[in-house]
């Protein structure tokens, strides 16, 4: 019995062929998503940093309105209204009065 090599490799080439490039293509695939989910992560893991951040930041801010002494108002704009408040008052009241006895 003569075996035809010739044919039998022309018919299982490919075959062979197509499992190497199946096989590659898969590999590269797992590769891109290997990729794919570590960029996520990176991702996942900076912004993670930045809400520590910022809660720190909040906690900071919070100690330091309760910490810090309040300043106190002045009452200057308050004095200033009250005395010109108080003079017009004064004049009207002057102004009412002279007029009704001439």
């Amino acid at each position: 019995m003569s075996w035809d090599w010739g044919g039998i490799v022309k018919a299982i080439a490919p075959a062979v062929v197509g499992l190497g490039t199946g096989l590659i293509m898969n590999n590269q695939a797992v590769k891109n998503a290997q990729g794919q989910a570590n960029a996520q992560q990176e991702a996942l893991n900076a912004q993670y940093a930045i809400a520590q951040q910022n809660e720190k930041n909040i906690q900071l801010m919070n100690q330091l309105g309760k910490d810090a002494p309040k300043e106190e108002k002045s009452n200057l704009p308050l004095y200033i209204g009250l005395g010109l408040g108080g003079v017009l008052v004064v004049g009207v009241i002057i102004f009412a009065v002279t007029r009704n006895k001439s």
